[in-house]
């Protein structure tokens, strides 16, 4: 074990920021992301695993030598630590 990992074991865990049905409510109902100069709205998902955070999920074009392609995309930005997260 390295001496950085051997210091973030020691650390205790932080919990979650914030509540899971209060980062449902009060989320913005969606936030950008952009890829290649195509914006997609991210909106906010309870994922099964009892995580959170937001969702896109599109196809994005895409040029390469000439050719036109689409990009099947999936993000899942989950709010960290959000699975150990309780409701208020």
């Amino acid at each position: 074990m390295t001496e950085k990992q051997s210091k973030q074991s020691k650390q205790p865990k932080k919990p979650c920021a914030i509540a899971r049905n209060r980062f449902m409510e009060k989320a913005p109902a969606s936030i950008p992301f952009v890829i290649n100069g195509t914006e997609m709205p991210c909106a906010p998902k309870l994922f099964k695993t009892g995580s959170f955070g937001y969702y896109v999920a599109g196809k994005v074009p895409v040029v390469v030598d000439g050719v036109h392609l689409e990009l099947q995309v999936c993000v899942n930005a989950t709010v960290v630590r959000s699975g150990d997260a309780k409701d208020e």
